[in-house]
């Protein structure tokens, strides 16, 4: 949506004084096993914490190295997607976050993360533990999904499409529809809300929040402390 929390709140200015509609692409909320650990977190619920992991091969996309051109590295790409979720899963909002990022294949930026957060319970019962990590330096690919709460746990892969429920000592398989391409199914969403005048289910009040996580991953990088994330 933007590099920078400043850029996103100029463009979100831009926008409200525009006739335009504005969809952010954050294509993870379409795949089946992330819609599916969603429609199950009630029976696990309260929910304590999670852990997002998402790992990829080194990019051939010389440019996305080029930090005057990119922005940043993988914590701005791919981060912002695991960011979103940790919303989108947990319904609550994330207050403050303690980041470390390292370079192994790449230059100007970083590579791999790992970041943990505190977000805000819906409920304002408790706080919920969040945590996400990144890499770009591993010859192979996989999208890990943890959550934990009062009653048990859910466990998934959105990459390999599997998804189980744990409760006690037993291990529920869950029903993932087959995979589909999640562009063309946030594609079509886009595509129907606008024919039908319909709201957007994720805005760029969404994506601004995802950029001010990112942000604030990166100043605690920096400082080497907890950074509170920008409202």
């Amino acid at each position: 949506f933007a590099t920078s929390v400043t850029e996103g709140r100029q463009l979100l200015e831009v926008l409200s004084r525009s006739r335009s509609r504005c969809m952010v692409a954050h294509t993870l909320r379409f795949n089946a096993v992330v819609q599916m650990l969603k429609q199950y977190i009630s029976r696990i619920a309260p929910l304590h914490s999670l852990y997002l992991s998402q790992r990829f091969e080194q990019s051939p996309l010389v440019w996305l190295d080029r930090k005057a051109e990119s922005g940043g590295g993988i914590v701005l790409h791919t981060g912002v997607h695991s960011f979103d979720l940790l919303r989108f899963l947990s319904g609550g909002e994330a207050t403050h976050v303690w980041c470390q990022t390292k370079t192994v294949f790449t230059k100007e930026t970083e590579d791999n993360f790992s970041m943990f957060c505190q977000l805000s319970d819906p409920s304002n019962r408790h706080i919920i533990h969040g945590a996400a990590a990144g890499s770009r330096s591993t010859a192979s690919r996989s999208g890990l999904i943890e959550m934990s709460g009062e009653n048990g746990q859910l466990v998934g892969d959105h990459h390999y499409g599997f998804a189980y429920l744990i409760q006690g000592a037993e291990r529920t398989p869950l029903s993932i529809e087959p995979p589909v391409p999640t562009i063309r199914e946030m594609l079509q969403v886009f595509v129907d809300c606008l024919l039908n005048s319909s709201p957007f289910p994720i805005t760029p009040g969404d994506g601004l929040r995802a950029v001010a996580i990112a942000e604030a991953c990166y100043r605690s990088v920096a400082n080497k402390q907890l950074e509170s994330v920008a409202a």
